[in-house]
């Protein structure tokens, strides 16, 4: 039996939020067994990513269901509709670099521009922060605070404990007659340093973060198991396309 890179995702939580104030995400995330060399592991083919659901008390569970032959998946249904980002805005985002590698500003615009061109969604860079969770406010008046970006380790955060190599998710609030996801983060595991496998783990949290969950099609980049793939799939793709597709408020 192959070793084994485990996946944790703990979901998009999609509960309704005080309008003011909800709460921070409570992410997927990816993990490691101990033992596994990371970037060996991460970019080798056959090595399997086992899926471990994270439930958090007084919050739904995701409302999974599959599409497209199992192609994809999404977090959280509202009826027969994916809870989703509002399209009609640009996804703002900040990153936080403190224990960043080298070149991750490259990193992190790749994987962005992957996401935007797969799914129709806008993102807008607003630089770097100094921040490494967020708290749920309002931002700049009516805005709600941008997805953050951050890299992080055990040591600080407790959220990438153990194997964990990448957690990220949002919460959602109703907007007008319907619930949308407004803030999200991913965090990444700071001792990550081969440009590929981060980008490639970026872009399956930010997939969490606009409302994909894990599939039962292994040519995705959503599926649970990391075997190689190099991108996202047509069913990610799909996927993605079909949360734009949600109408605006």
């Amino acid at each position: 039996m192959p070793d084994q890179i485990r996946i944790l995702r703990g979901m998009a939580l999609p509960g309704t939020l005080p309008a003011a104030q909800p709460q921070p995400p409570a992410p997927p995330g990816r993990q490691r067994s101990n033992g596994v060399n990371l970037l060996k592991g991460l970019v080798g083919a056959g090595l399997a990513i086992v899926l471990v659901l994270v439930l958090v008390a007084g919050y739904f569970g995701p409302g999974q269901r599959f599409f497209g032959g199992n192609s994809y998946a999404f977090l959280a249904m509202n009826g027969d509709e994916p809870i989703a980002w509002n399209h009609c805005q640009a996804i703002r985002y900040q990153v936080n670099p403190k224990g960043a590698p080298v070149g991750w500003e490259d990193i992190v615009d790749r994987a962005v521009q992957d996401i935007e061109d797969a799914s129709g969604y806008v993102f807008r860079d607003l630089g770097t922060s100094a921040k490494t969770q967020l708290i749920g406010q309002r931002y700049d008046g009516n805005e709600w605070e941008p997805v953050l970006i951050a890299w992080s380790d055990r040591y600080q955060t407790g959220l990438l404990d153990g194997s964990v190599i990448g957690r990220g998710g949002s919460r959602a609030t109703y907007v007008g007659d319907r619930e949308r996801y407004v803030i999200g983060q991913v965090w990444l595991d700071s001792t990550m340093r081969d440009p590929f496998a981060t980008q490639m783990v970026l872009e399956h949290e930010l997939g969490h973060v606009l409302g994909l969950d894990h599939t039962g099609n292994s040519q995705q980049l959503m599926y649970e198991a990391y075997h190689g793939q190099k991108g996202l799939g047509k069913g990610d793709i799909a996927g993605l396309k079909k949360l734009h597709d949600v109408p605006c408020p």
